[in-house]
């Protein structure tokens, strides 16, 4: 009888758990998709402006359409300061506010070291142009955390941003960026599982567009 009621309330539990972590899930979907839509949605009606009009693009060299940047970045979770270089491309246009981003970070703290070997994303830049330019991305991150006392281990990262940056002279911009990140997967020596776990990281970035 007893062995019953523990079973019961075990699978009561793992239940509960089961509906919290799926409950979740879904919030973290539907904002990533809000998040997409407002990112993408603008570059398709860039893109469908520019057919529209029937004027012939000046044709830009691939070096135009990169910008590099360096954020100085702070992990609120597991405290760690480190740097996350960025390579910027704009897939439409030289002028065009829609980027795919790629990034390489590395950061130390009190209790860990902790690298991030690859991170991938798109990013809108809104009023690309103007003075003050938000903007909002959404992106998948690999993290490496190495810790002094204990195992090292692996996480798979879905992150938002939401920034703004400030041009500061022709090709230059400085900006802040907040980043929360949603955890998709643990990897361990012991496997990998599912994670929910949470994350946020703030940068001061220092954007330039190429050429030199």
């Amino acid at each position: 009888m007893a062995h019953l009621v523990v079973s019961s309330m075990i699978g009561g539990f793992m239940r509960t758990d089961v509906v919290r972590n799926t409950k979740r899930f879904v919030c973290v979907l539907g904002v990533s998709l809000m998040m997409l839509g407002m990112s993408v949605l603008p570059s398709v009606v860039e893109a469908k402006t520019t057919t529209l009009t029937k004027k012939t693009p000046k044709k830009d060299k691939w070096l135009d359409r990169l910008s590099v940047e360096v954020p100085l970045q702070v992990n609120l979770v597991g405290l760690s300061f480190g740097i996350q270089p960025e390579l910027l491309f704009r897939p439409i246009s030289a002028g065009s506010g829609f980027h795919l981003r790629a990034a390489i970070g590395f950061f130390g703290g009190p209790e860990l070291f902790h690298i991030a070997p690859l991170a991938l994303g798109i990013r809108y830049v809104f009023l690309r142009g103007w003075r003050v330019q938000p903007f909002l991305g959404l992106g998948v991150v690999w993290q490496a955390f190495l810790p002094y006392d204990h195992a090292s281990y692996h996480r798979i990262d879905m992150t938002l941003e939401l920034g703004v940056r400030v041009a500061i002279a022709r090709g230059f911009a400085v900006g802040v960026n907040l980043s929360p990140e949603f955890g998709l997967a643990h990897i361990s020596s012991y496997g990998i599982k599912s994670t929910f776990g949470l994350g946020m990281a703030g940068r001061l970035t220092l954007t330039k567009d190429l050429p030199w």
